[in-house]
């Protein structure tokens, strides 16, 4: 797997993740990494526009770079 930096753009797989806003069915989202820890990447979601930001945390598995 490539190596991830905070600030970076990345495509997280968010299907079976309850994330409030997320219109329904989607499978994907686009985000920013915004902080890292062993086996974990939390990410920021851009799919909210000017509302409040959802960030997720996954694991590497969910990511699409």
């Amino acid at each position: 797997m490539p190596f991830l930096e905070v600030g970076q753009k990345i495509e997280v797989d968010v299907f079976g993740l309850h994330v409030p806003g997320l219109r329904s069915g989607e499978s994907q989202a686009m985000g920013t990494v915004v902080a890292l820890g062993p086996g974990i990447i939390t990410v920021r979601l851009d799919s909210f526009g000017d509302r409040q930001p959802r960030e997720v945390t996954v694991s590497r598995g969910r990511l699409r770079l």
